[in-house]
């Protein structure tokens, strides 16, 4: 089987990382991948062609000939899901092309409805949330979840030396929810761990010594160090249709809090604190029973652990390979998935 990959050129560093991940093991797995821009001719002797970041952005809707099958991976479409001020602020310029955005995204999912064979969605969230804004030509949806790299993101010792922060990881954007981790964290007394803010683009001004912003981009290594030497990991999300840094705390043994809302608690189970993300209160009781309570920091450090081992980029590949299969084998009639 030869697949198609086409990789656009603005595609976010995640998504190029999910593509790299997932072609690897879909290489190793004996499939031939060739992978071209928007920039590059298409190649026309392949079997199937794979459109792998789908969601809020343009879909592949110039096929330039195309006549073999097409699929696409919906990673969510947020500036729909969501209020506009939570996908890109409340500035009034930002608003107005937040207005525009969504009504040029249902327009250009409308526009190809009748270009897939099927979507393959990150979560069981994700289908819910394509099906209900976007499913147009009632295609059959997929979801297939994320892996993570275990041979980076692992436990380490516990020691009294470690757990000396409370860790957060986002890419900045409002629905990250950051100003209320730090609203949440400064409702904390006492001797308290400082907290650790890894967010790339954040923009705001802090003047307190027990909050540290890290503002450029780390790499997984790099991140992985955060991940097993943290207190806790806070990701109270207001928008995932996955969540790579729920399942990469949870794999280097960290104790999580996430939201209770969109795939965070799909993806997290009953490995980690569940809050309401629009709640600071609820955020900082949280960490209040990280900090009080020994025995369940172990029990969501384990449970996170063996959570973890669900992701792999390896079960990833398998069931994708698995969805190309179907699709040429069946092309568009009597999928049996």
């Amino acid at each position: 089987m030869k697949i198609a990959v086409l990789v656009q050129t603005p595609f976010p560093l995640s998504i190029r990382s999910d593509i790299s991940n997932i072609t690897r093991e879909l290489r190793s797995l004996g499939i031939d991948i060739v992978s071209f821009s928007e920039k590059d001719d298409t190649p026309y002797d392949c079997d199937i062609y794979w459109y792998p970041g789908a969601g809020g952005t343009v879909p592949f809707i110039r096929s330039r000939g195309v006549t073999k099958p097409i699929v696409a991976t919906f990673h969510g479409a947020a500036n729909l899901a969501l209020p506009v001020y939570d996908c890109f602020g409340r500035d009034a310029r930002r608003m107005l092309h937040g207005y525009w955005r969504r009504v040029m995204t249902m327009y250009e999912w409308f526009l190809c409805r009748n270009r897939y064979e099927v979507i393959i969605t990150v979560s069981q969230y994700a289908k819910e949330e394509f099906e209900k804004y976007l499913n147009y030509g009632k295609k059959k949806v997929i979801p297939i979840y994320h892996g993570i790299d275990h041979s980076i993101f692992y436990p380490g010792d516990v020691s009294p030396e470690k757990n000396h922060y409370f860790l957060h990881v986002s890419s900045y954007r409002p629905k990250k929810n950051v100003d209320r981790i730090i609203a949440a964290y400064r409702r904390l007394s006492g001797d308290k761990p400082k907290l650790v803010a890894i967010v790339p683009g954040y923009q705001g001004i802090l003047n307190d010594s027990n909050i540290e912003i890290i503002r450029k981009p780390l790499t997984h290594q790099e991140l992985s160090h955060y991940y097993r030497n943290a207190f806790g990991f806070l990701f109270p999300s207001l928008h995932e249709t996955f969540g790579h840094p729920i399942v990469e705390a949870m794999a280097s043994g960290c104790p999580v809090i996430t939201s209770n809302i969109t795939a965070c608690p799909e993806v997290a189970g009953d490995a980690a604190l569940l809050v309401n993300p629009r709640s600071v209160e609820e955020i900082a009781n949280a960490m209040k029973q990280l900090l009080s309570n020994h025995g369940l920091r172990k029990l969501l450090r384990d449970k996170g652990i063996e959570r973890a081992r669900m992701y792999s980029w390896r079960k990833s590949a398998e069931e994708y390979l698995s969805v190309f299969t179907e699709v040429l084998r069946n092309r568009i009639h009597n999928y049996n998935f």
